[in-house]
């Protein structure tokens, strides 16, 4: 895609600066995917690597289309919808279109006055609706109706509720980390992933919002296609019943049917002539998701999650009243992004360090065992071969979210302090390296309460609100100390220099319970893939972080003991144990990594 040479000019300083040490600025091969697809007019469902620039790519795209694509009515309306996870990311589009709109002139995008008139041009503008339902506005001046909007579930949802019309002529939904959208209840302040549908049962919040939009686009075109039919009815007909309008509106394209004996046969040719040369325009998608390569994506809900998207993709091809424009679906393996050579690259130098640490016994405590099977796999006995059937029966649907709505019932934010320091001393001990850790802790830790001494060797920081896009990239060139964040704030956030990533608890290991403090049980069973995990996600942004001169290490601790009195606590990490097991399994990540317990 050509981009708008003041736009690539824009973006090529942004990144120079996000990446001071890149001395040549190359986009990435997702990059390039996303606009080329786009620009051809097809549709893209993309699974590609941390920290390639997809947001990027994809803020670009919406920016481009903006400026080089006259409106398809005089009357502006939403031209392209952006849904993010969370409101740091939204906040992330917002920093990528400021630094992009950056000296573009005030009147930078194509308009109409009318319907016939030549092109004229007007202020570009983009809106960002958080999870409260509040909107910011970002223009280049005074704009009336944005030809972009930025917004979480939520936001999308409270928008809809209020301006249902301006989504009539949207040409382009992207869904930005979708998977994480579909595999959690609510992600950091974004709430109620899911919702009860007409139906009774919980159902995904995007996919329902994303398919009313996809009614109201369609319904305009009807009405449109229907407006031109009673224009050409009334020449012949002043009765105003258009009864044959209406059958021309709903007789398939393919039908070969004779026509009602009751219809003006030539009012009826004419009308069908008039009806065909109108062509359906569908929506465009742009998706990207994880690439949690090699997981089997029959055992890890991958292949369930796509199928949804696929139909909501398709969803125009039920109806065969009008002729369609064709577009095509392009997927990662259909991209020359070789998968498992975009994974295994990250690799090429040292391979990083993986370690399982346990919380030490104490007194009145009881150290559960661990089971065999993990042993076998930290010694590189365990193949994925060996237990494929005993993974498929394990990891459905229905068993997860059982596991799930027990483990959500009793969760625990206490005590984890002692576990942190522990782990770390150790890991300072019987580990080279120097580096400060970016410490993940479940959502239900208030980072407010850690105090800057919890952690040795350096003090701890916290996340805030209040920090930059940038200082959050540059924080340990910039810093010697650890960084405490939750599991959310990773999502769309680069840290460059990283070497050392600390994970807390099975909580933060579960995208069902790694990104909401407060997880609804019930709210469990609308998601698509309760069995998605992150193992692989902090592990290639570790990867996509470090220096490939020092060694990098992924340390996570696991609870594994409960008082001798409390069988029930007893029982409940004993099925943890066993979910690490497959997580341990299906990620087989030991053939990447080195694996070490302690």
């Amino acid at each position: 895609m050509a981009l708008v040479p003041r736009v690539e000019k824009n973006i090529s300083t942004l990144l120079l600066k996000l990446q001071p040490q890149v001395k040549r600025l190359e986009f990435t091969p997702e990059q390039r995917a996303i606009w080329d697809v786009v620009r051809a007019e097809n549709n893209i469902m993309l699974r590609g690597r941390a920290q390639s620039g997809k947001s990027l790519a994809i803020a670009v795209l919406a920016l481009n289309r903006a400026l080089t694509h006259a409106p398809v009515k005089p009357k502006r309306f939403y031209d392209s919808l952006i849904v993010v996870p969370t409101d740091d990311l939204l906040r992330k589009y917002k920093f990528y279109l400021e630094s992009a709109i950056a000296d573009l002139p005030e009147l930078c995008c194509p308009s109409r006055e009318t319907q016939e008139s030549e092109i004229g041009y007007e202020t570009f503008g983009a809106e960002f609706v958080d999870t409260d339902g509040q909107s910011t506005f970002l223009s280049t001046g005074e704009s009336k109706v944005p030809q972009l909007v930025v917004l979480t579930p939520s936001g999308l949802r409270n928008l809809l509720s209020k301006r249902k019309n301006f989504f009539s002529s949207i040409r382009l939904i992207a869904l930005d980390d979708v998977d994480f959208m579909l595999s959690s209840t609510g992600c950091g302040k974004s709430k109620n992933f899911v919702q009860q549908g007409d139906n009774g049962k919980l159902q995904s919040k995007v996919l329902d919002s994303v398919k009313q939009i996809l009614k109201v686009h369609r319904d305009t075109f009807t009405n449109k296609v229907k407006q031109r039919l009673h224009d050409v009815e009334l020449r012949y007909d002043s009765n105003l019943s258009f009864a044959a309008s209406k059958y021309v509106i709903d007789r398939p394209i393919e039908s070969e049917e004779a026509f009602p004996e009751n219809f003006n046969e030539k009012l009826v040719s004419k009308l069908l002539g008039v009806k065909n040369k109108l062509t359906y325009r569908p929506v465009q998608f742009c998706i990207t998701g994880e690439l949690n390569f090699p997981i089997t994506s029959s055992i890890d809900g991958t292949e369930k999650t796509a199928s949804q998207l696929r139909h909501l993709i398709d969803i125009h091809l039920k109806e065969d009243t009008f002729f369609l424009k064709e577009r095509r679906l392009v997927d990662m393996d259909e991209l020359n992004l070789d998968n498992h050579r975009n994974w295994t690259e990250l690799f090429t130098a040292l391979p990083p360090n993986v370690y399982f640490a346990s919380a030490k016994s104490k007194s009145g405590y009881k150290k559960v065992k661990v089971k065999q099977l993990e042993l076998n796999y930290l010694q590189g006995l365990s193949r994925l071969s060996f237990h494929i059937k005993e993974l498929q029966t394990y990891c459905l649907n229905n068993h997860q979210k059982k596991y799930l709505r027990n483990r959500v019932m009793d969760r625990d934010a206490s005590g984890f302090e002692s576990m942190l320091r522990k782990a770390l001393l150790k890991f300072y001990t019987v580990s080279k390296s120097t580096q400060p850790f970016l410490i993940v802790v479940p959502p239900q830790v208030d980072l407010k309460t850690i105090p800057e001494d919890c952690a040795p060797k350096f003090p701890t920081k916290v996340y805030e609100p209040s920090n930059s896009t940038e200082s959050l990239e540059h924080f340990f060139s910039e810093n010697d100390s650890h960084l405490c964040i939750h599991p959310h704030h990773l999502i769309g956030q680069s840290f460059s220099g990283v070497q050392n990533i600390m994970v807390v608890g099975l909580d933060s290991l579960l995208s069902a319970t790694a990104f909401e403090k407060e997880v609804q049980p019930d709210h469990l069973l609308g998601l698509l893939n309760p069995n998605m995990d992150l193992l692989c996600f902090y592990l290639k942004k570790l990867m996509a972080s470090r220096s490939a001169l020092m060694d990098a290490n992924l340390l996570f601790i696991k609870e594994d003991i409960a008082r001798k009195s409390d069988t029930d606590r007893q029982h409940k990490l004993e099925l943890d144990l066993e979910k690490l097991e497959q997580i341990l399994l299906t990620s087989d990540i030991a053939q990447y990594a080195n694996i070490k317990h302690f």
